[in-house]
């Protein structure tokens, strides 16, 4: 169960006041980042063929501080809507990646989700575990009702995760990002608080 501070459910979905924020699964430890982070997420977060379907980087070390300092400010809010974690990896107290959610439209009780892994972690089940925690962070703790995610067609690997953790997909954009300078589609996923895969 997540460690939180009070209130942790507003019932008509209202911004969420939370902090100190901690997942535990088998293999991770979903918590929020600090500043002493940053060398951690400076090793992914520069790395272009990690962003390359990303809206942001290649990040410099400064911009990897700046957005830890985000993070910070916003883990400090009375009311909260961005829950950033960081992905770490029980075995070594790493920091090997970040997963969130962004409440997008508080009335309808919705979120979308995102996620970014270090190249040397990829395709070892980590992505799915940290998603799968967030989904049901969101549904159980947040209590939303929807959480949404998109990724670049040319992503497969994004779109094996979101099914794996038991999105459908409920559309394809067409080119309805300006992503680092060419306009890109986005295949739509979704899951709901109803499904099975959400509990």
């Amino acid at each position: 169960m997540p460690s939180v501070s009070l209130p942790i459910i507003i019932p008509d979905m209202k911004p969420i006041a939370l902090s100190n924020i901690r997942i535990e699964t088998p293999r991770l430890v979903l918590r929020e980042f600090h500043p002493s982070d940053w060398r951690d997420v400076s090793a992914y977060s520069k790395l272009r063929r990690v962003v390359r379907f990303l809206p942001w980087g290649p990040d410099s070390p400064k911009q990897t501080r700046d957005f830890l300092r985000d993070m910070a400010r916003e883990r400090r809010r009375k009311v909260r809507r961005s829950f950033e974690m960081a992905v770490v990896l029980r075995e070594t107290g790493r920091v090997i990646g970040g997963c969130g959610l962004r409440i997008k439209n508080a009335a309808q009780r919705e979120s979308d989700l995102g996620y970014v892994l270090h190249p040397r972690y990829w395709n070892l089940g980590y992505t799915t575990e940290a998603a799968r925690a967030m989904v049901r962070f969101g549904f159980k703790t947040l209590k939303l009702h929807r959480i949404w995610s998109t990724h670049d067609p040319g992503n497969g690997s994004s779109g094996r995760v979101m099914r794996k953790i038991g999105m459908r997909q409920e559309g394809f954009l067409r080119k309805d990002i300006l992503q680092k300078g060419r306009w890109r589609d986005s295949a739509l996923y979704a899951i709901l608080e109803t499904d099975r895969h959400s509990r």
